[in-house]
């Protein structure tokens, strides 16, 4: 794939309250024609770890937004950025069974 659609993906991404940075973005096709992409992102604004499947599903929309709706998309979450931020462990609540 052209850089021109290495950029469309990372603005298609940009636009999501989701996004707090794109770090990598990788696109191409195969010999068959298959279309693909992977796509390195920090996450931002997500209120819960329930809510972190829909919002990557929206990642992969807007990457097939830009490649086409059959691509395969890989949306590779960084834990290890510098800028993720860390949960404080006040936030961290651990239950004990009765």
């Amino acid at each position: 794939m052209t850089t021109e659609t290495v950029e469309k993906i990372r603005a298609a991404l940009l636009e999501s309250p989701y996004i707090g940075e794109v770090l990598e973005v990788s696109a191409g096709s195969d010999d068959e024609g298959q279309t693909f992409a992977g796509v390195r992102v920090t996450v931002a604004n997500v209120p819960s770890i329930d809510a972190l499947g829909p919002v990557v599903a929206d990642f992969r929309g807007s990457v097939r937004g830009v490649i086409g709706e059959h691509a395969c998309v890989y949306v590779e979450i960084a834990v290890d950025h510098e800028n993720v931020e860390t949960v404080s462990t006040e936030k961290i609540v651990i239950r004990g069974a009765n």
